[in-house]
């Protein structure tokens, strides 16, 4: 979709003699681009409020050589007030102050692969990708109407993908389960995501996909198994983790392992 669209401005720049390029290559903060063009402010949840769409955005930056009419902020003033929802709503209690985010606290964080701390994994809840908790409950939201028709295709991906089979499944099943977007975060985060989330539903039938990913080529998704394993409980469970240990060298593998093998009110 972002391809898209993209090529839309950049032919359309080109028409008229000027280059485009997207932002892959210099970087620049998309938020802060979007700020500084005058389409937004940052509300207390430090995402970018608009008059139009509220919240629900996301923002790419294209960079042109186009002599573009520089335009003034959205509005003058604190676009929130006294409204601090967002602030409130945050499971992990990430926002110290408004209009600041701690990222090692911030869910969505997690959820592209940077590592959640145990003693809040079960605030991922069974999250594949996204929060938005700050996002849904911004007042500046409620009036917008989903939209009924897209100007480019949509993917044919289910919206709930089913979590069993998606821990322990081959990449081209998350190629066909996920849409492009959640798959930038790639396979391993989404692995990740889908562990941690069998943790949280405590569902015995997690066991067996769970006793293959704590196998794991990657650290992290086996240090998620262990704890997820250490969730559910149980004998099986823990012959998993048992069976594990045996062969595992990574000391905050072990570590979590010996967690999960603790009895229920310690290891949580």
């Amino acid at each position: 979709m972002e391809a898209h669209y993209f090529e839309i401005i950049r032919r359309a720049l080109a028409r008229e003699g000027f280059e485009a390029v997207l932002n892959d290559k210099y970087r620049i903060p998309d938020k802060l681009a979007a700020i500084r063009a005058g389409l937004g402010r940052y509300g207390k949840n430090s995402v970018v409020l608009t008059e139009k769409f509220g919240s629900c955005l996301m923002f790419v930056t294209v960079l042109t050589d186009a002599p573009l009419k520089p335009t003034g902020p959205a509005w003058e003033g604190d676009p929130c007030g006294g409204c601090d929802l967002c602030l409130k709503s945050c499971p992990t209690h990430a926002f110290p102050a408004p209009y600041k985010v701690s990222r090692k606290l911030c869910i969505t964080n997690w959820l592209w692969g940077i590592p959640a701390p145990r003693d809040l994994r079960d605030k991922q809840e069974n999250r594949l990708f996204g929060c938005g908790d700050c996002v849904r409950i911004c007042p500046k939201n409620r009036k917008l109407e989903p939209r009924t028709s897209y100007p480019v295709r949509l993917e044919d991906v289910p919206d709930r993908p089913e979590l069993i089979p998606l821990a322990a499944a081959e990449p081209e099943f998350f190629r066909k389960t996920f849409a492009a977007f959640p798959l930038r975060a790639g396979i391993d985060a989404l692995r990740g995501n889908a562990v941690i989330a069998l943790g949280n539903t405590a569902d015995e039938a997690g066991i067996e996909p769970l006793r293959r990913t704590i196998h794991h080529k990657k650290l992290q998704i086996r240090a998620y198994s262990a704890w997820a394993l250490g969730r559910i409980g149980g004998e099986e469970a823990r012959n998993a983790l048992r069976e594990a240990k045996s062969g595992e060298l990574e000391r905050a593998v072990i570590e979590e392992i010996d967690m999960g093998l603790l009895p229920s009110p310690a290891r949580h």
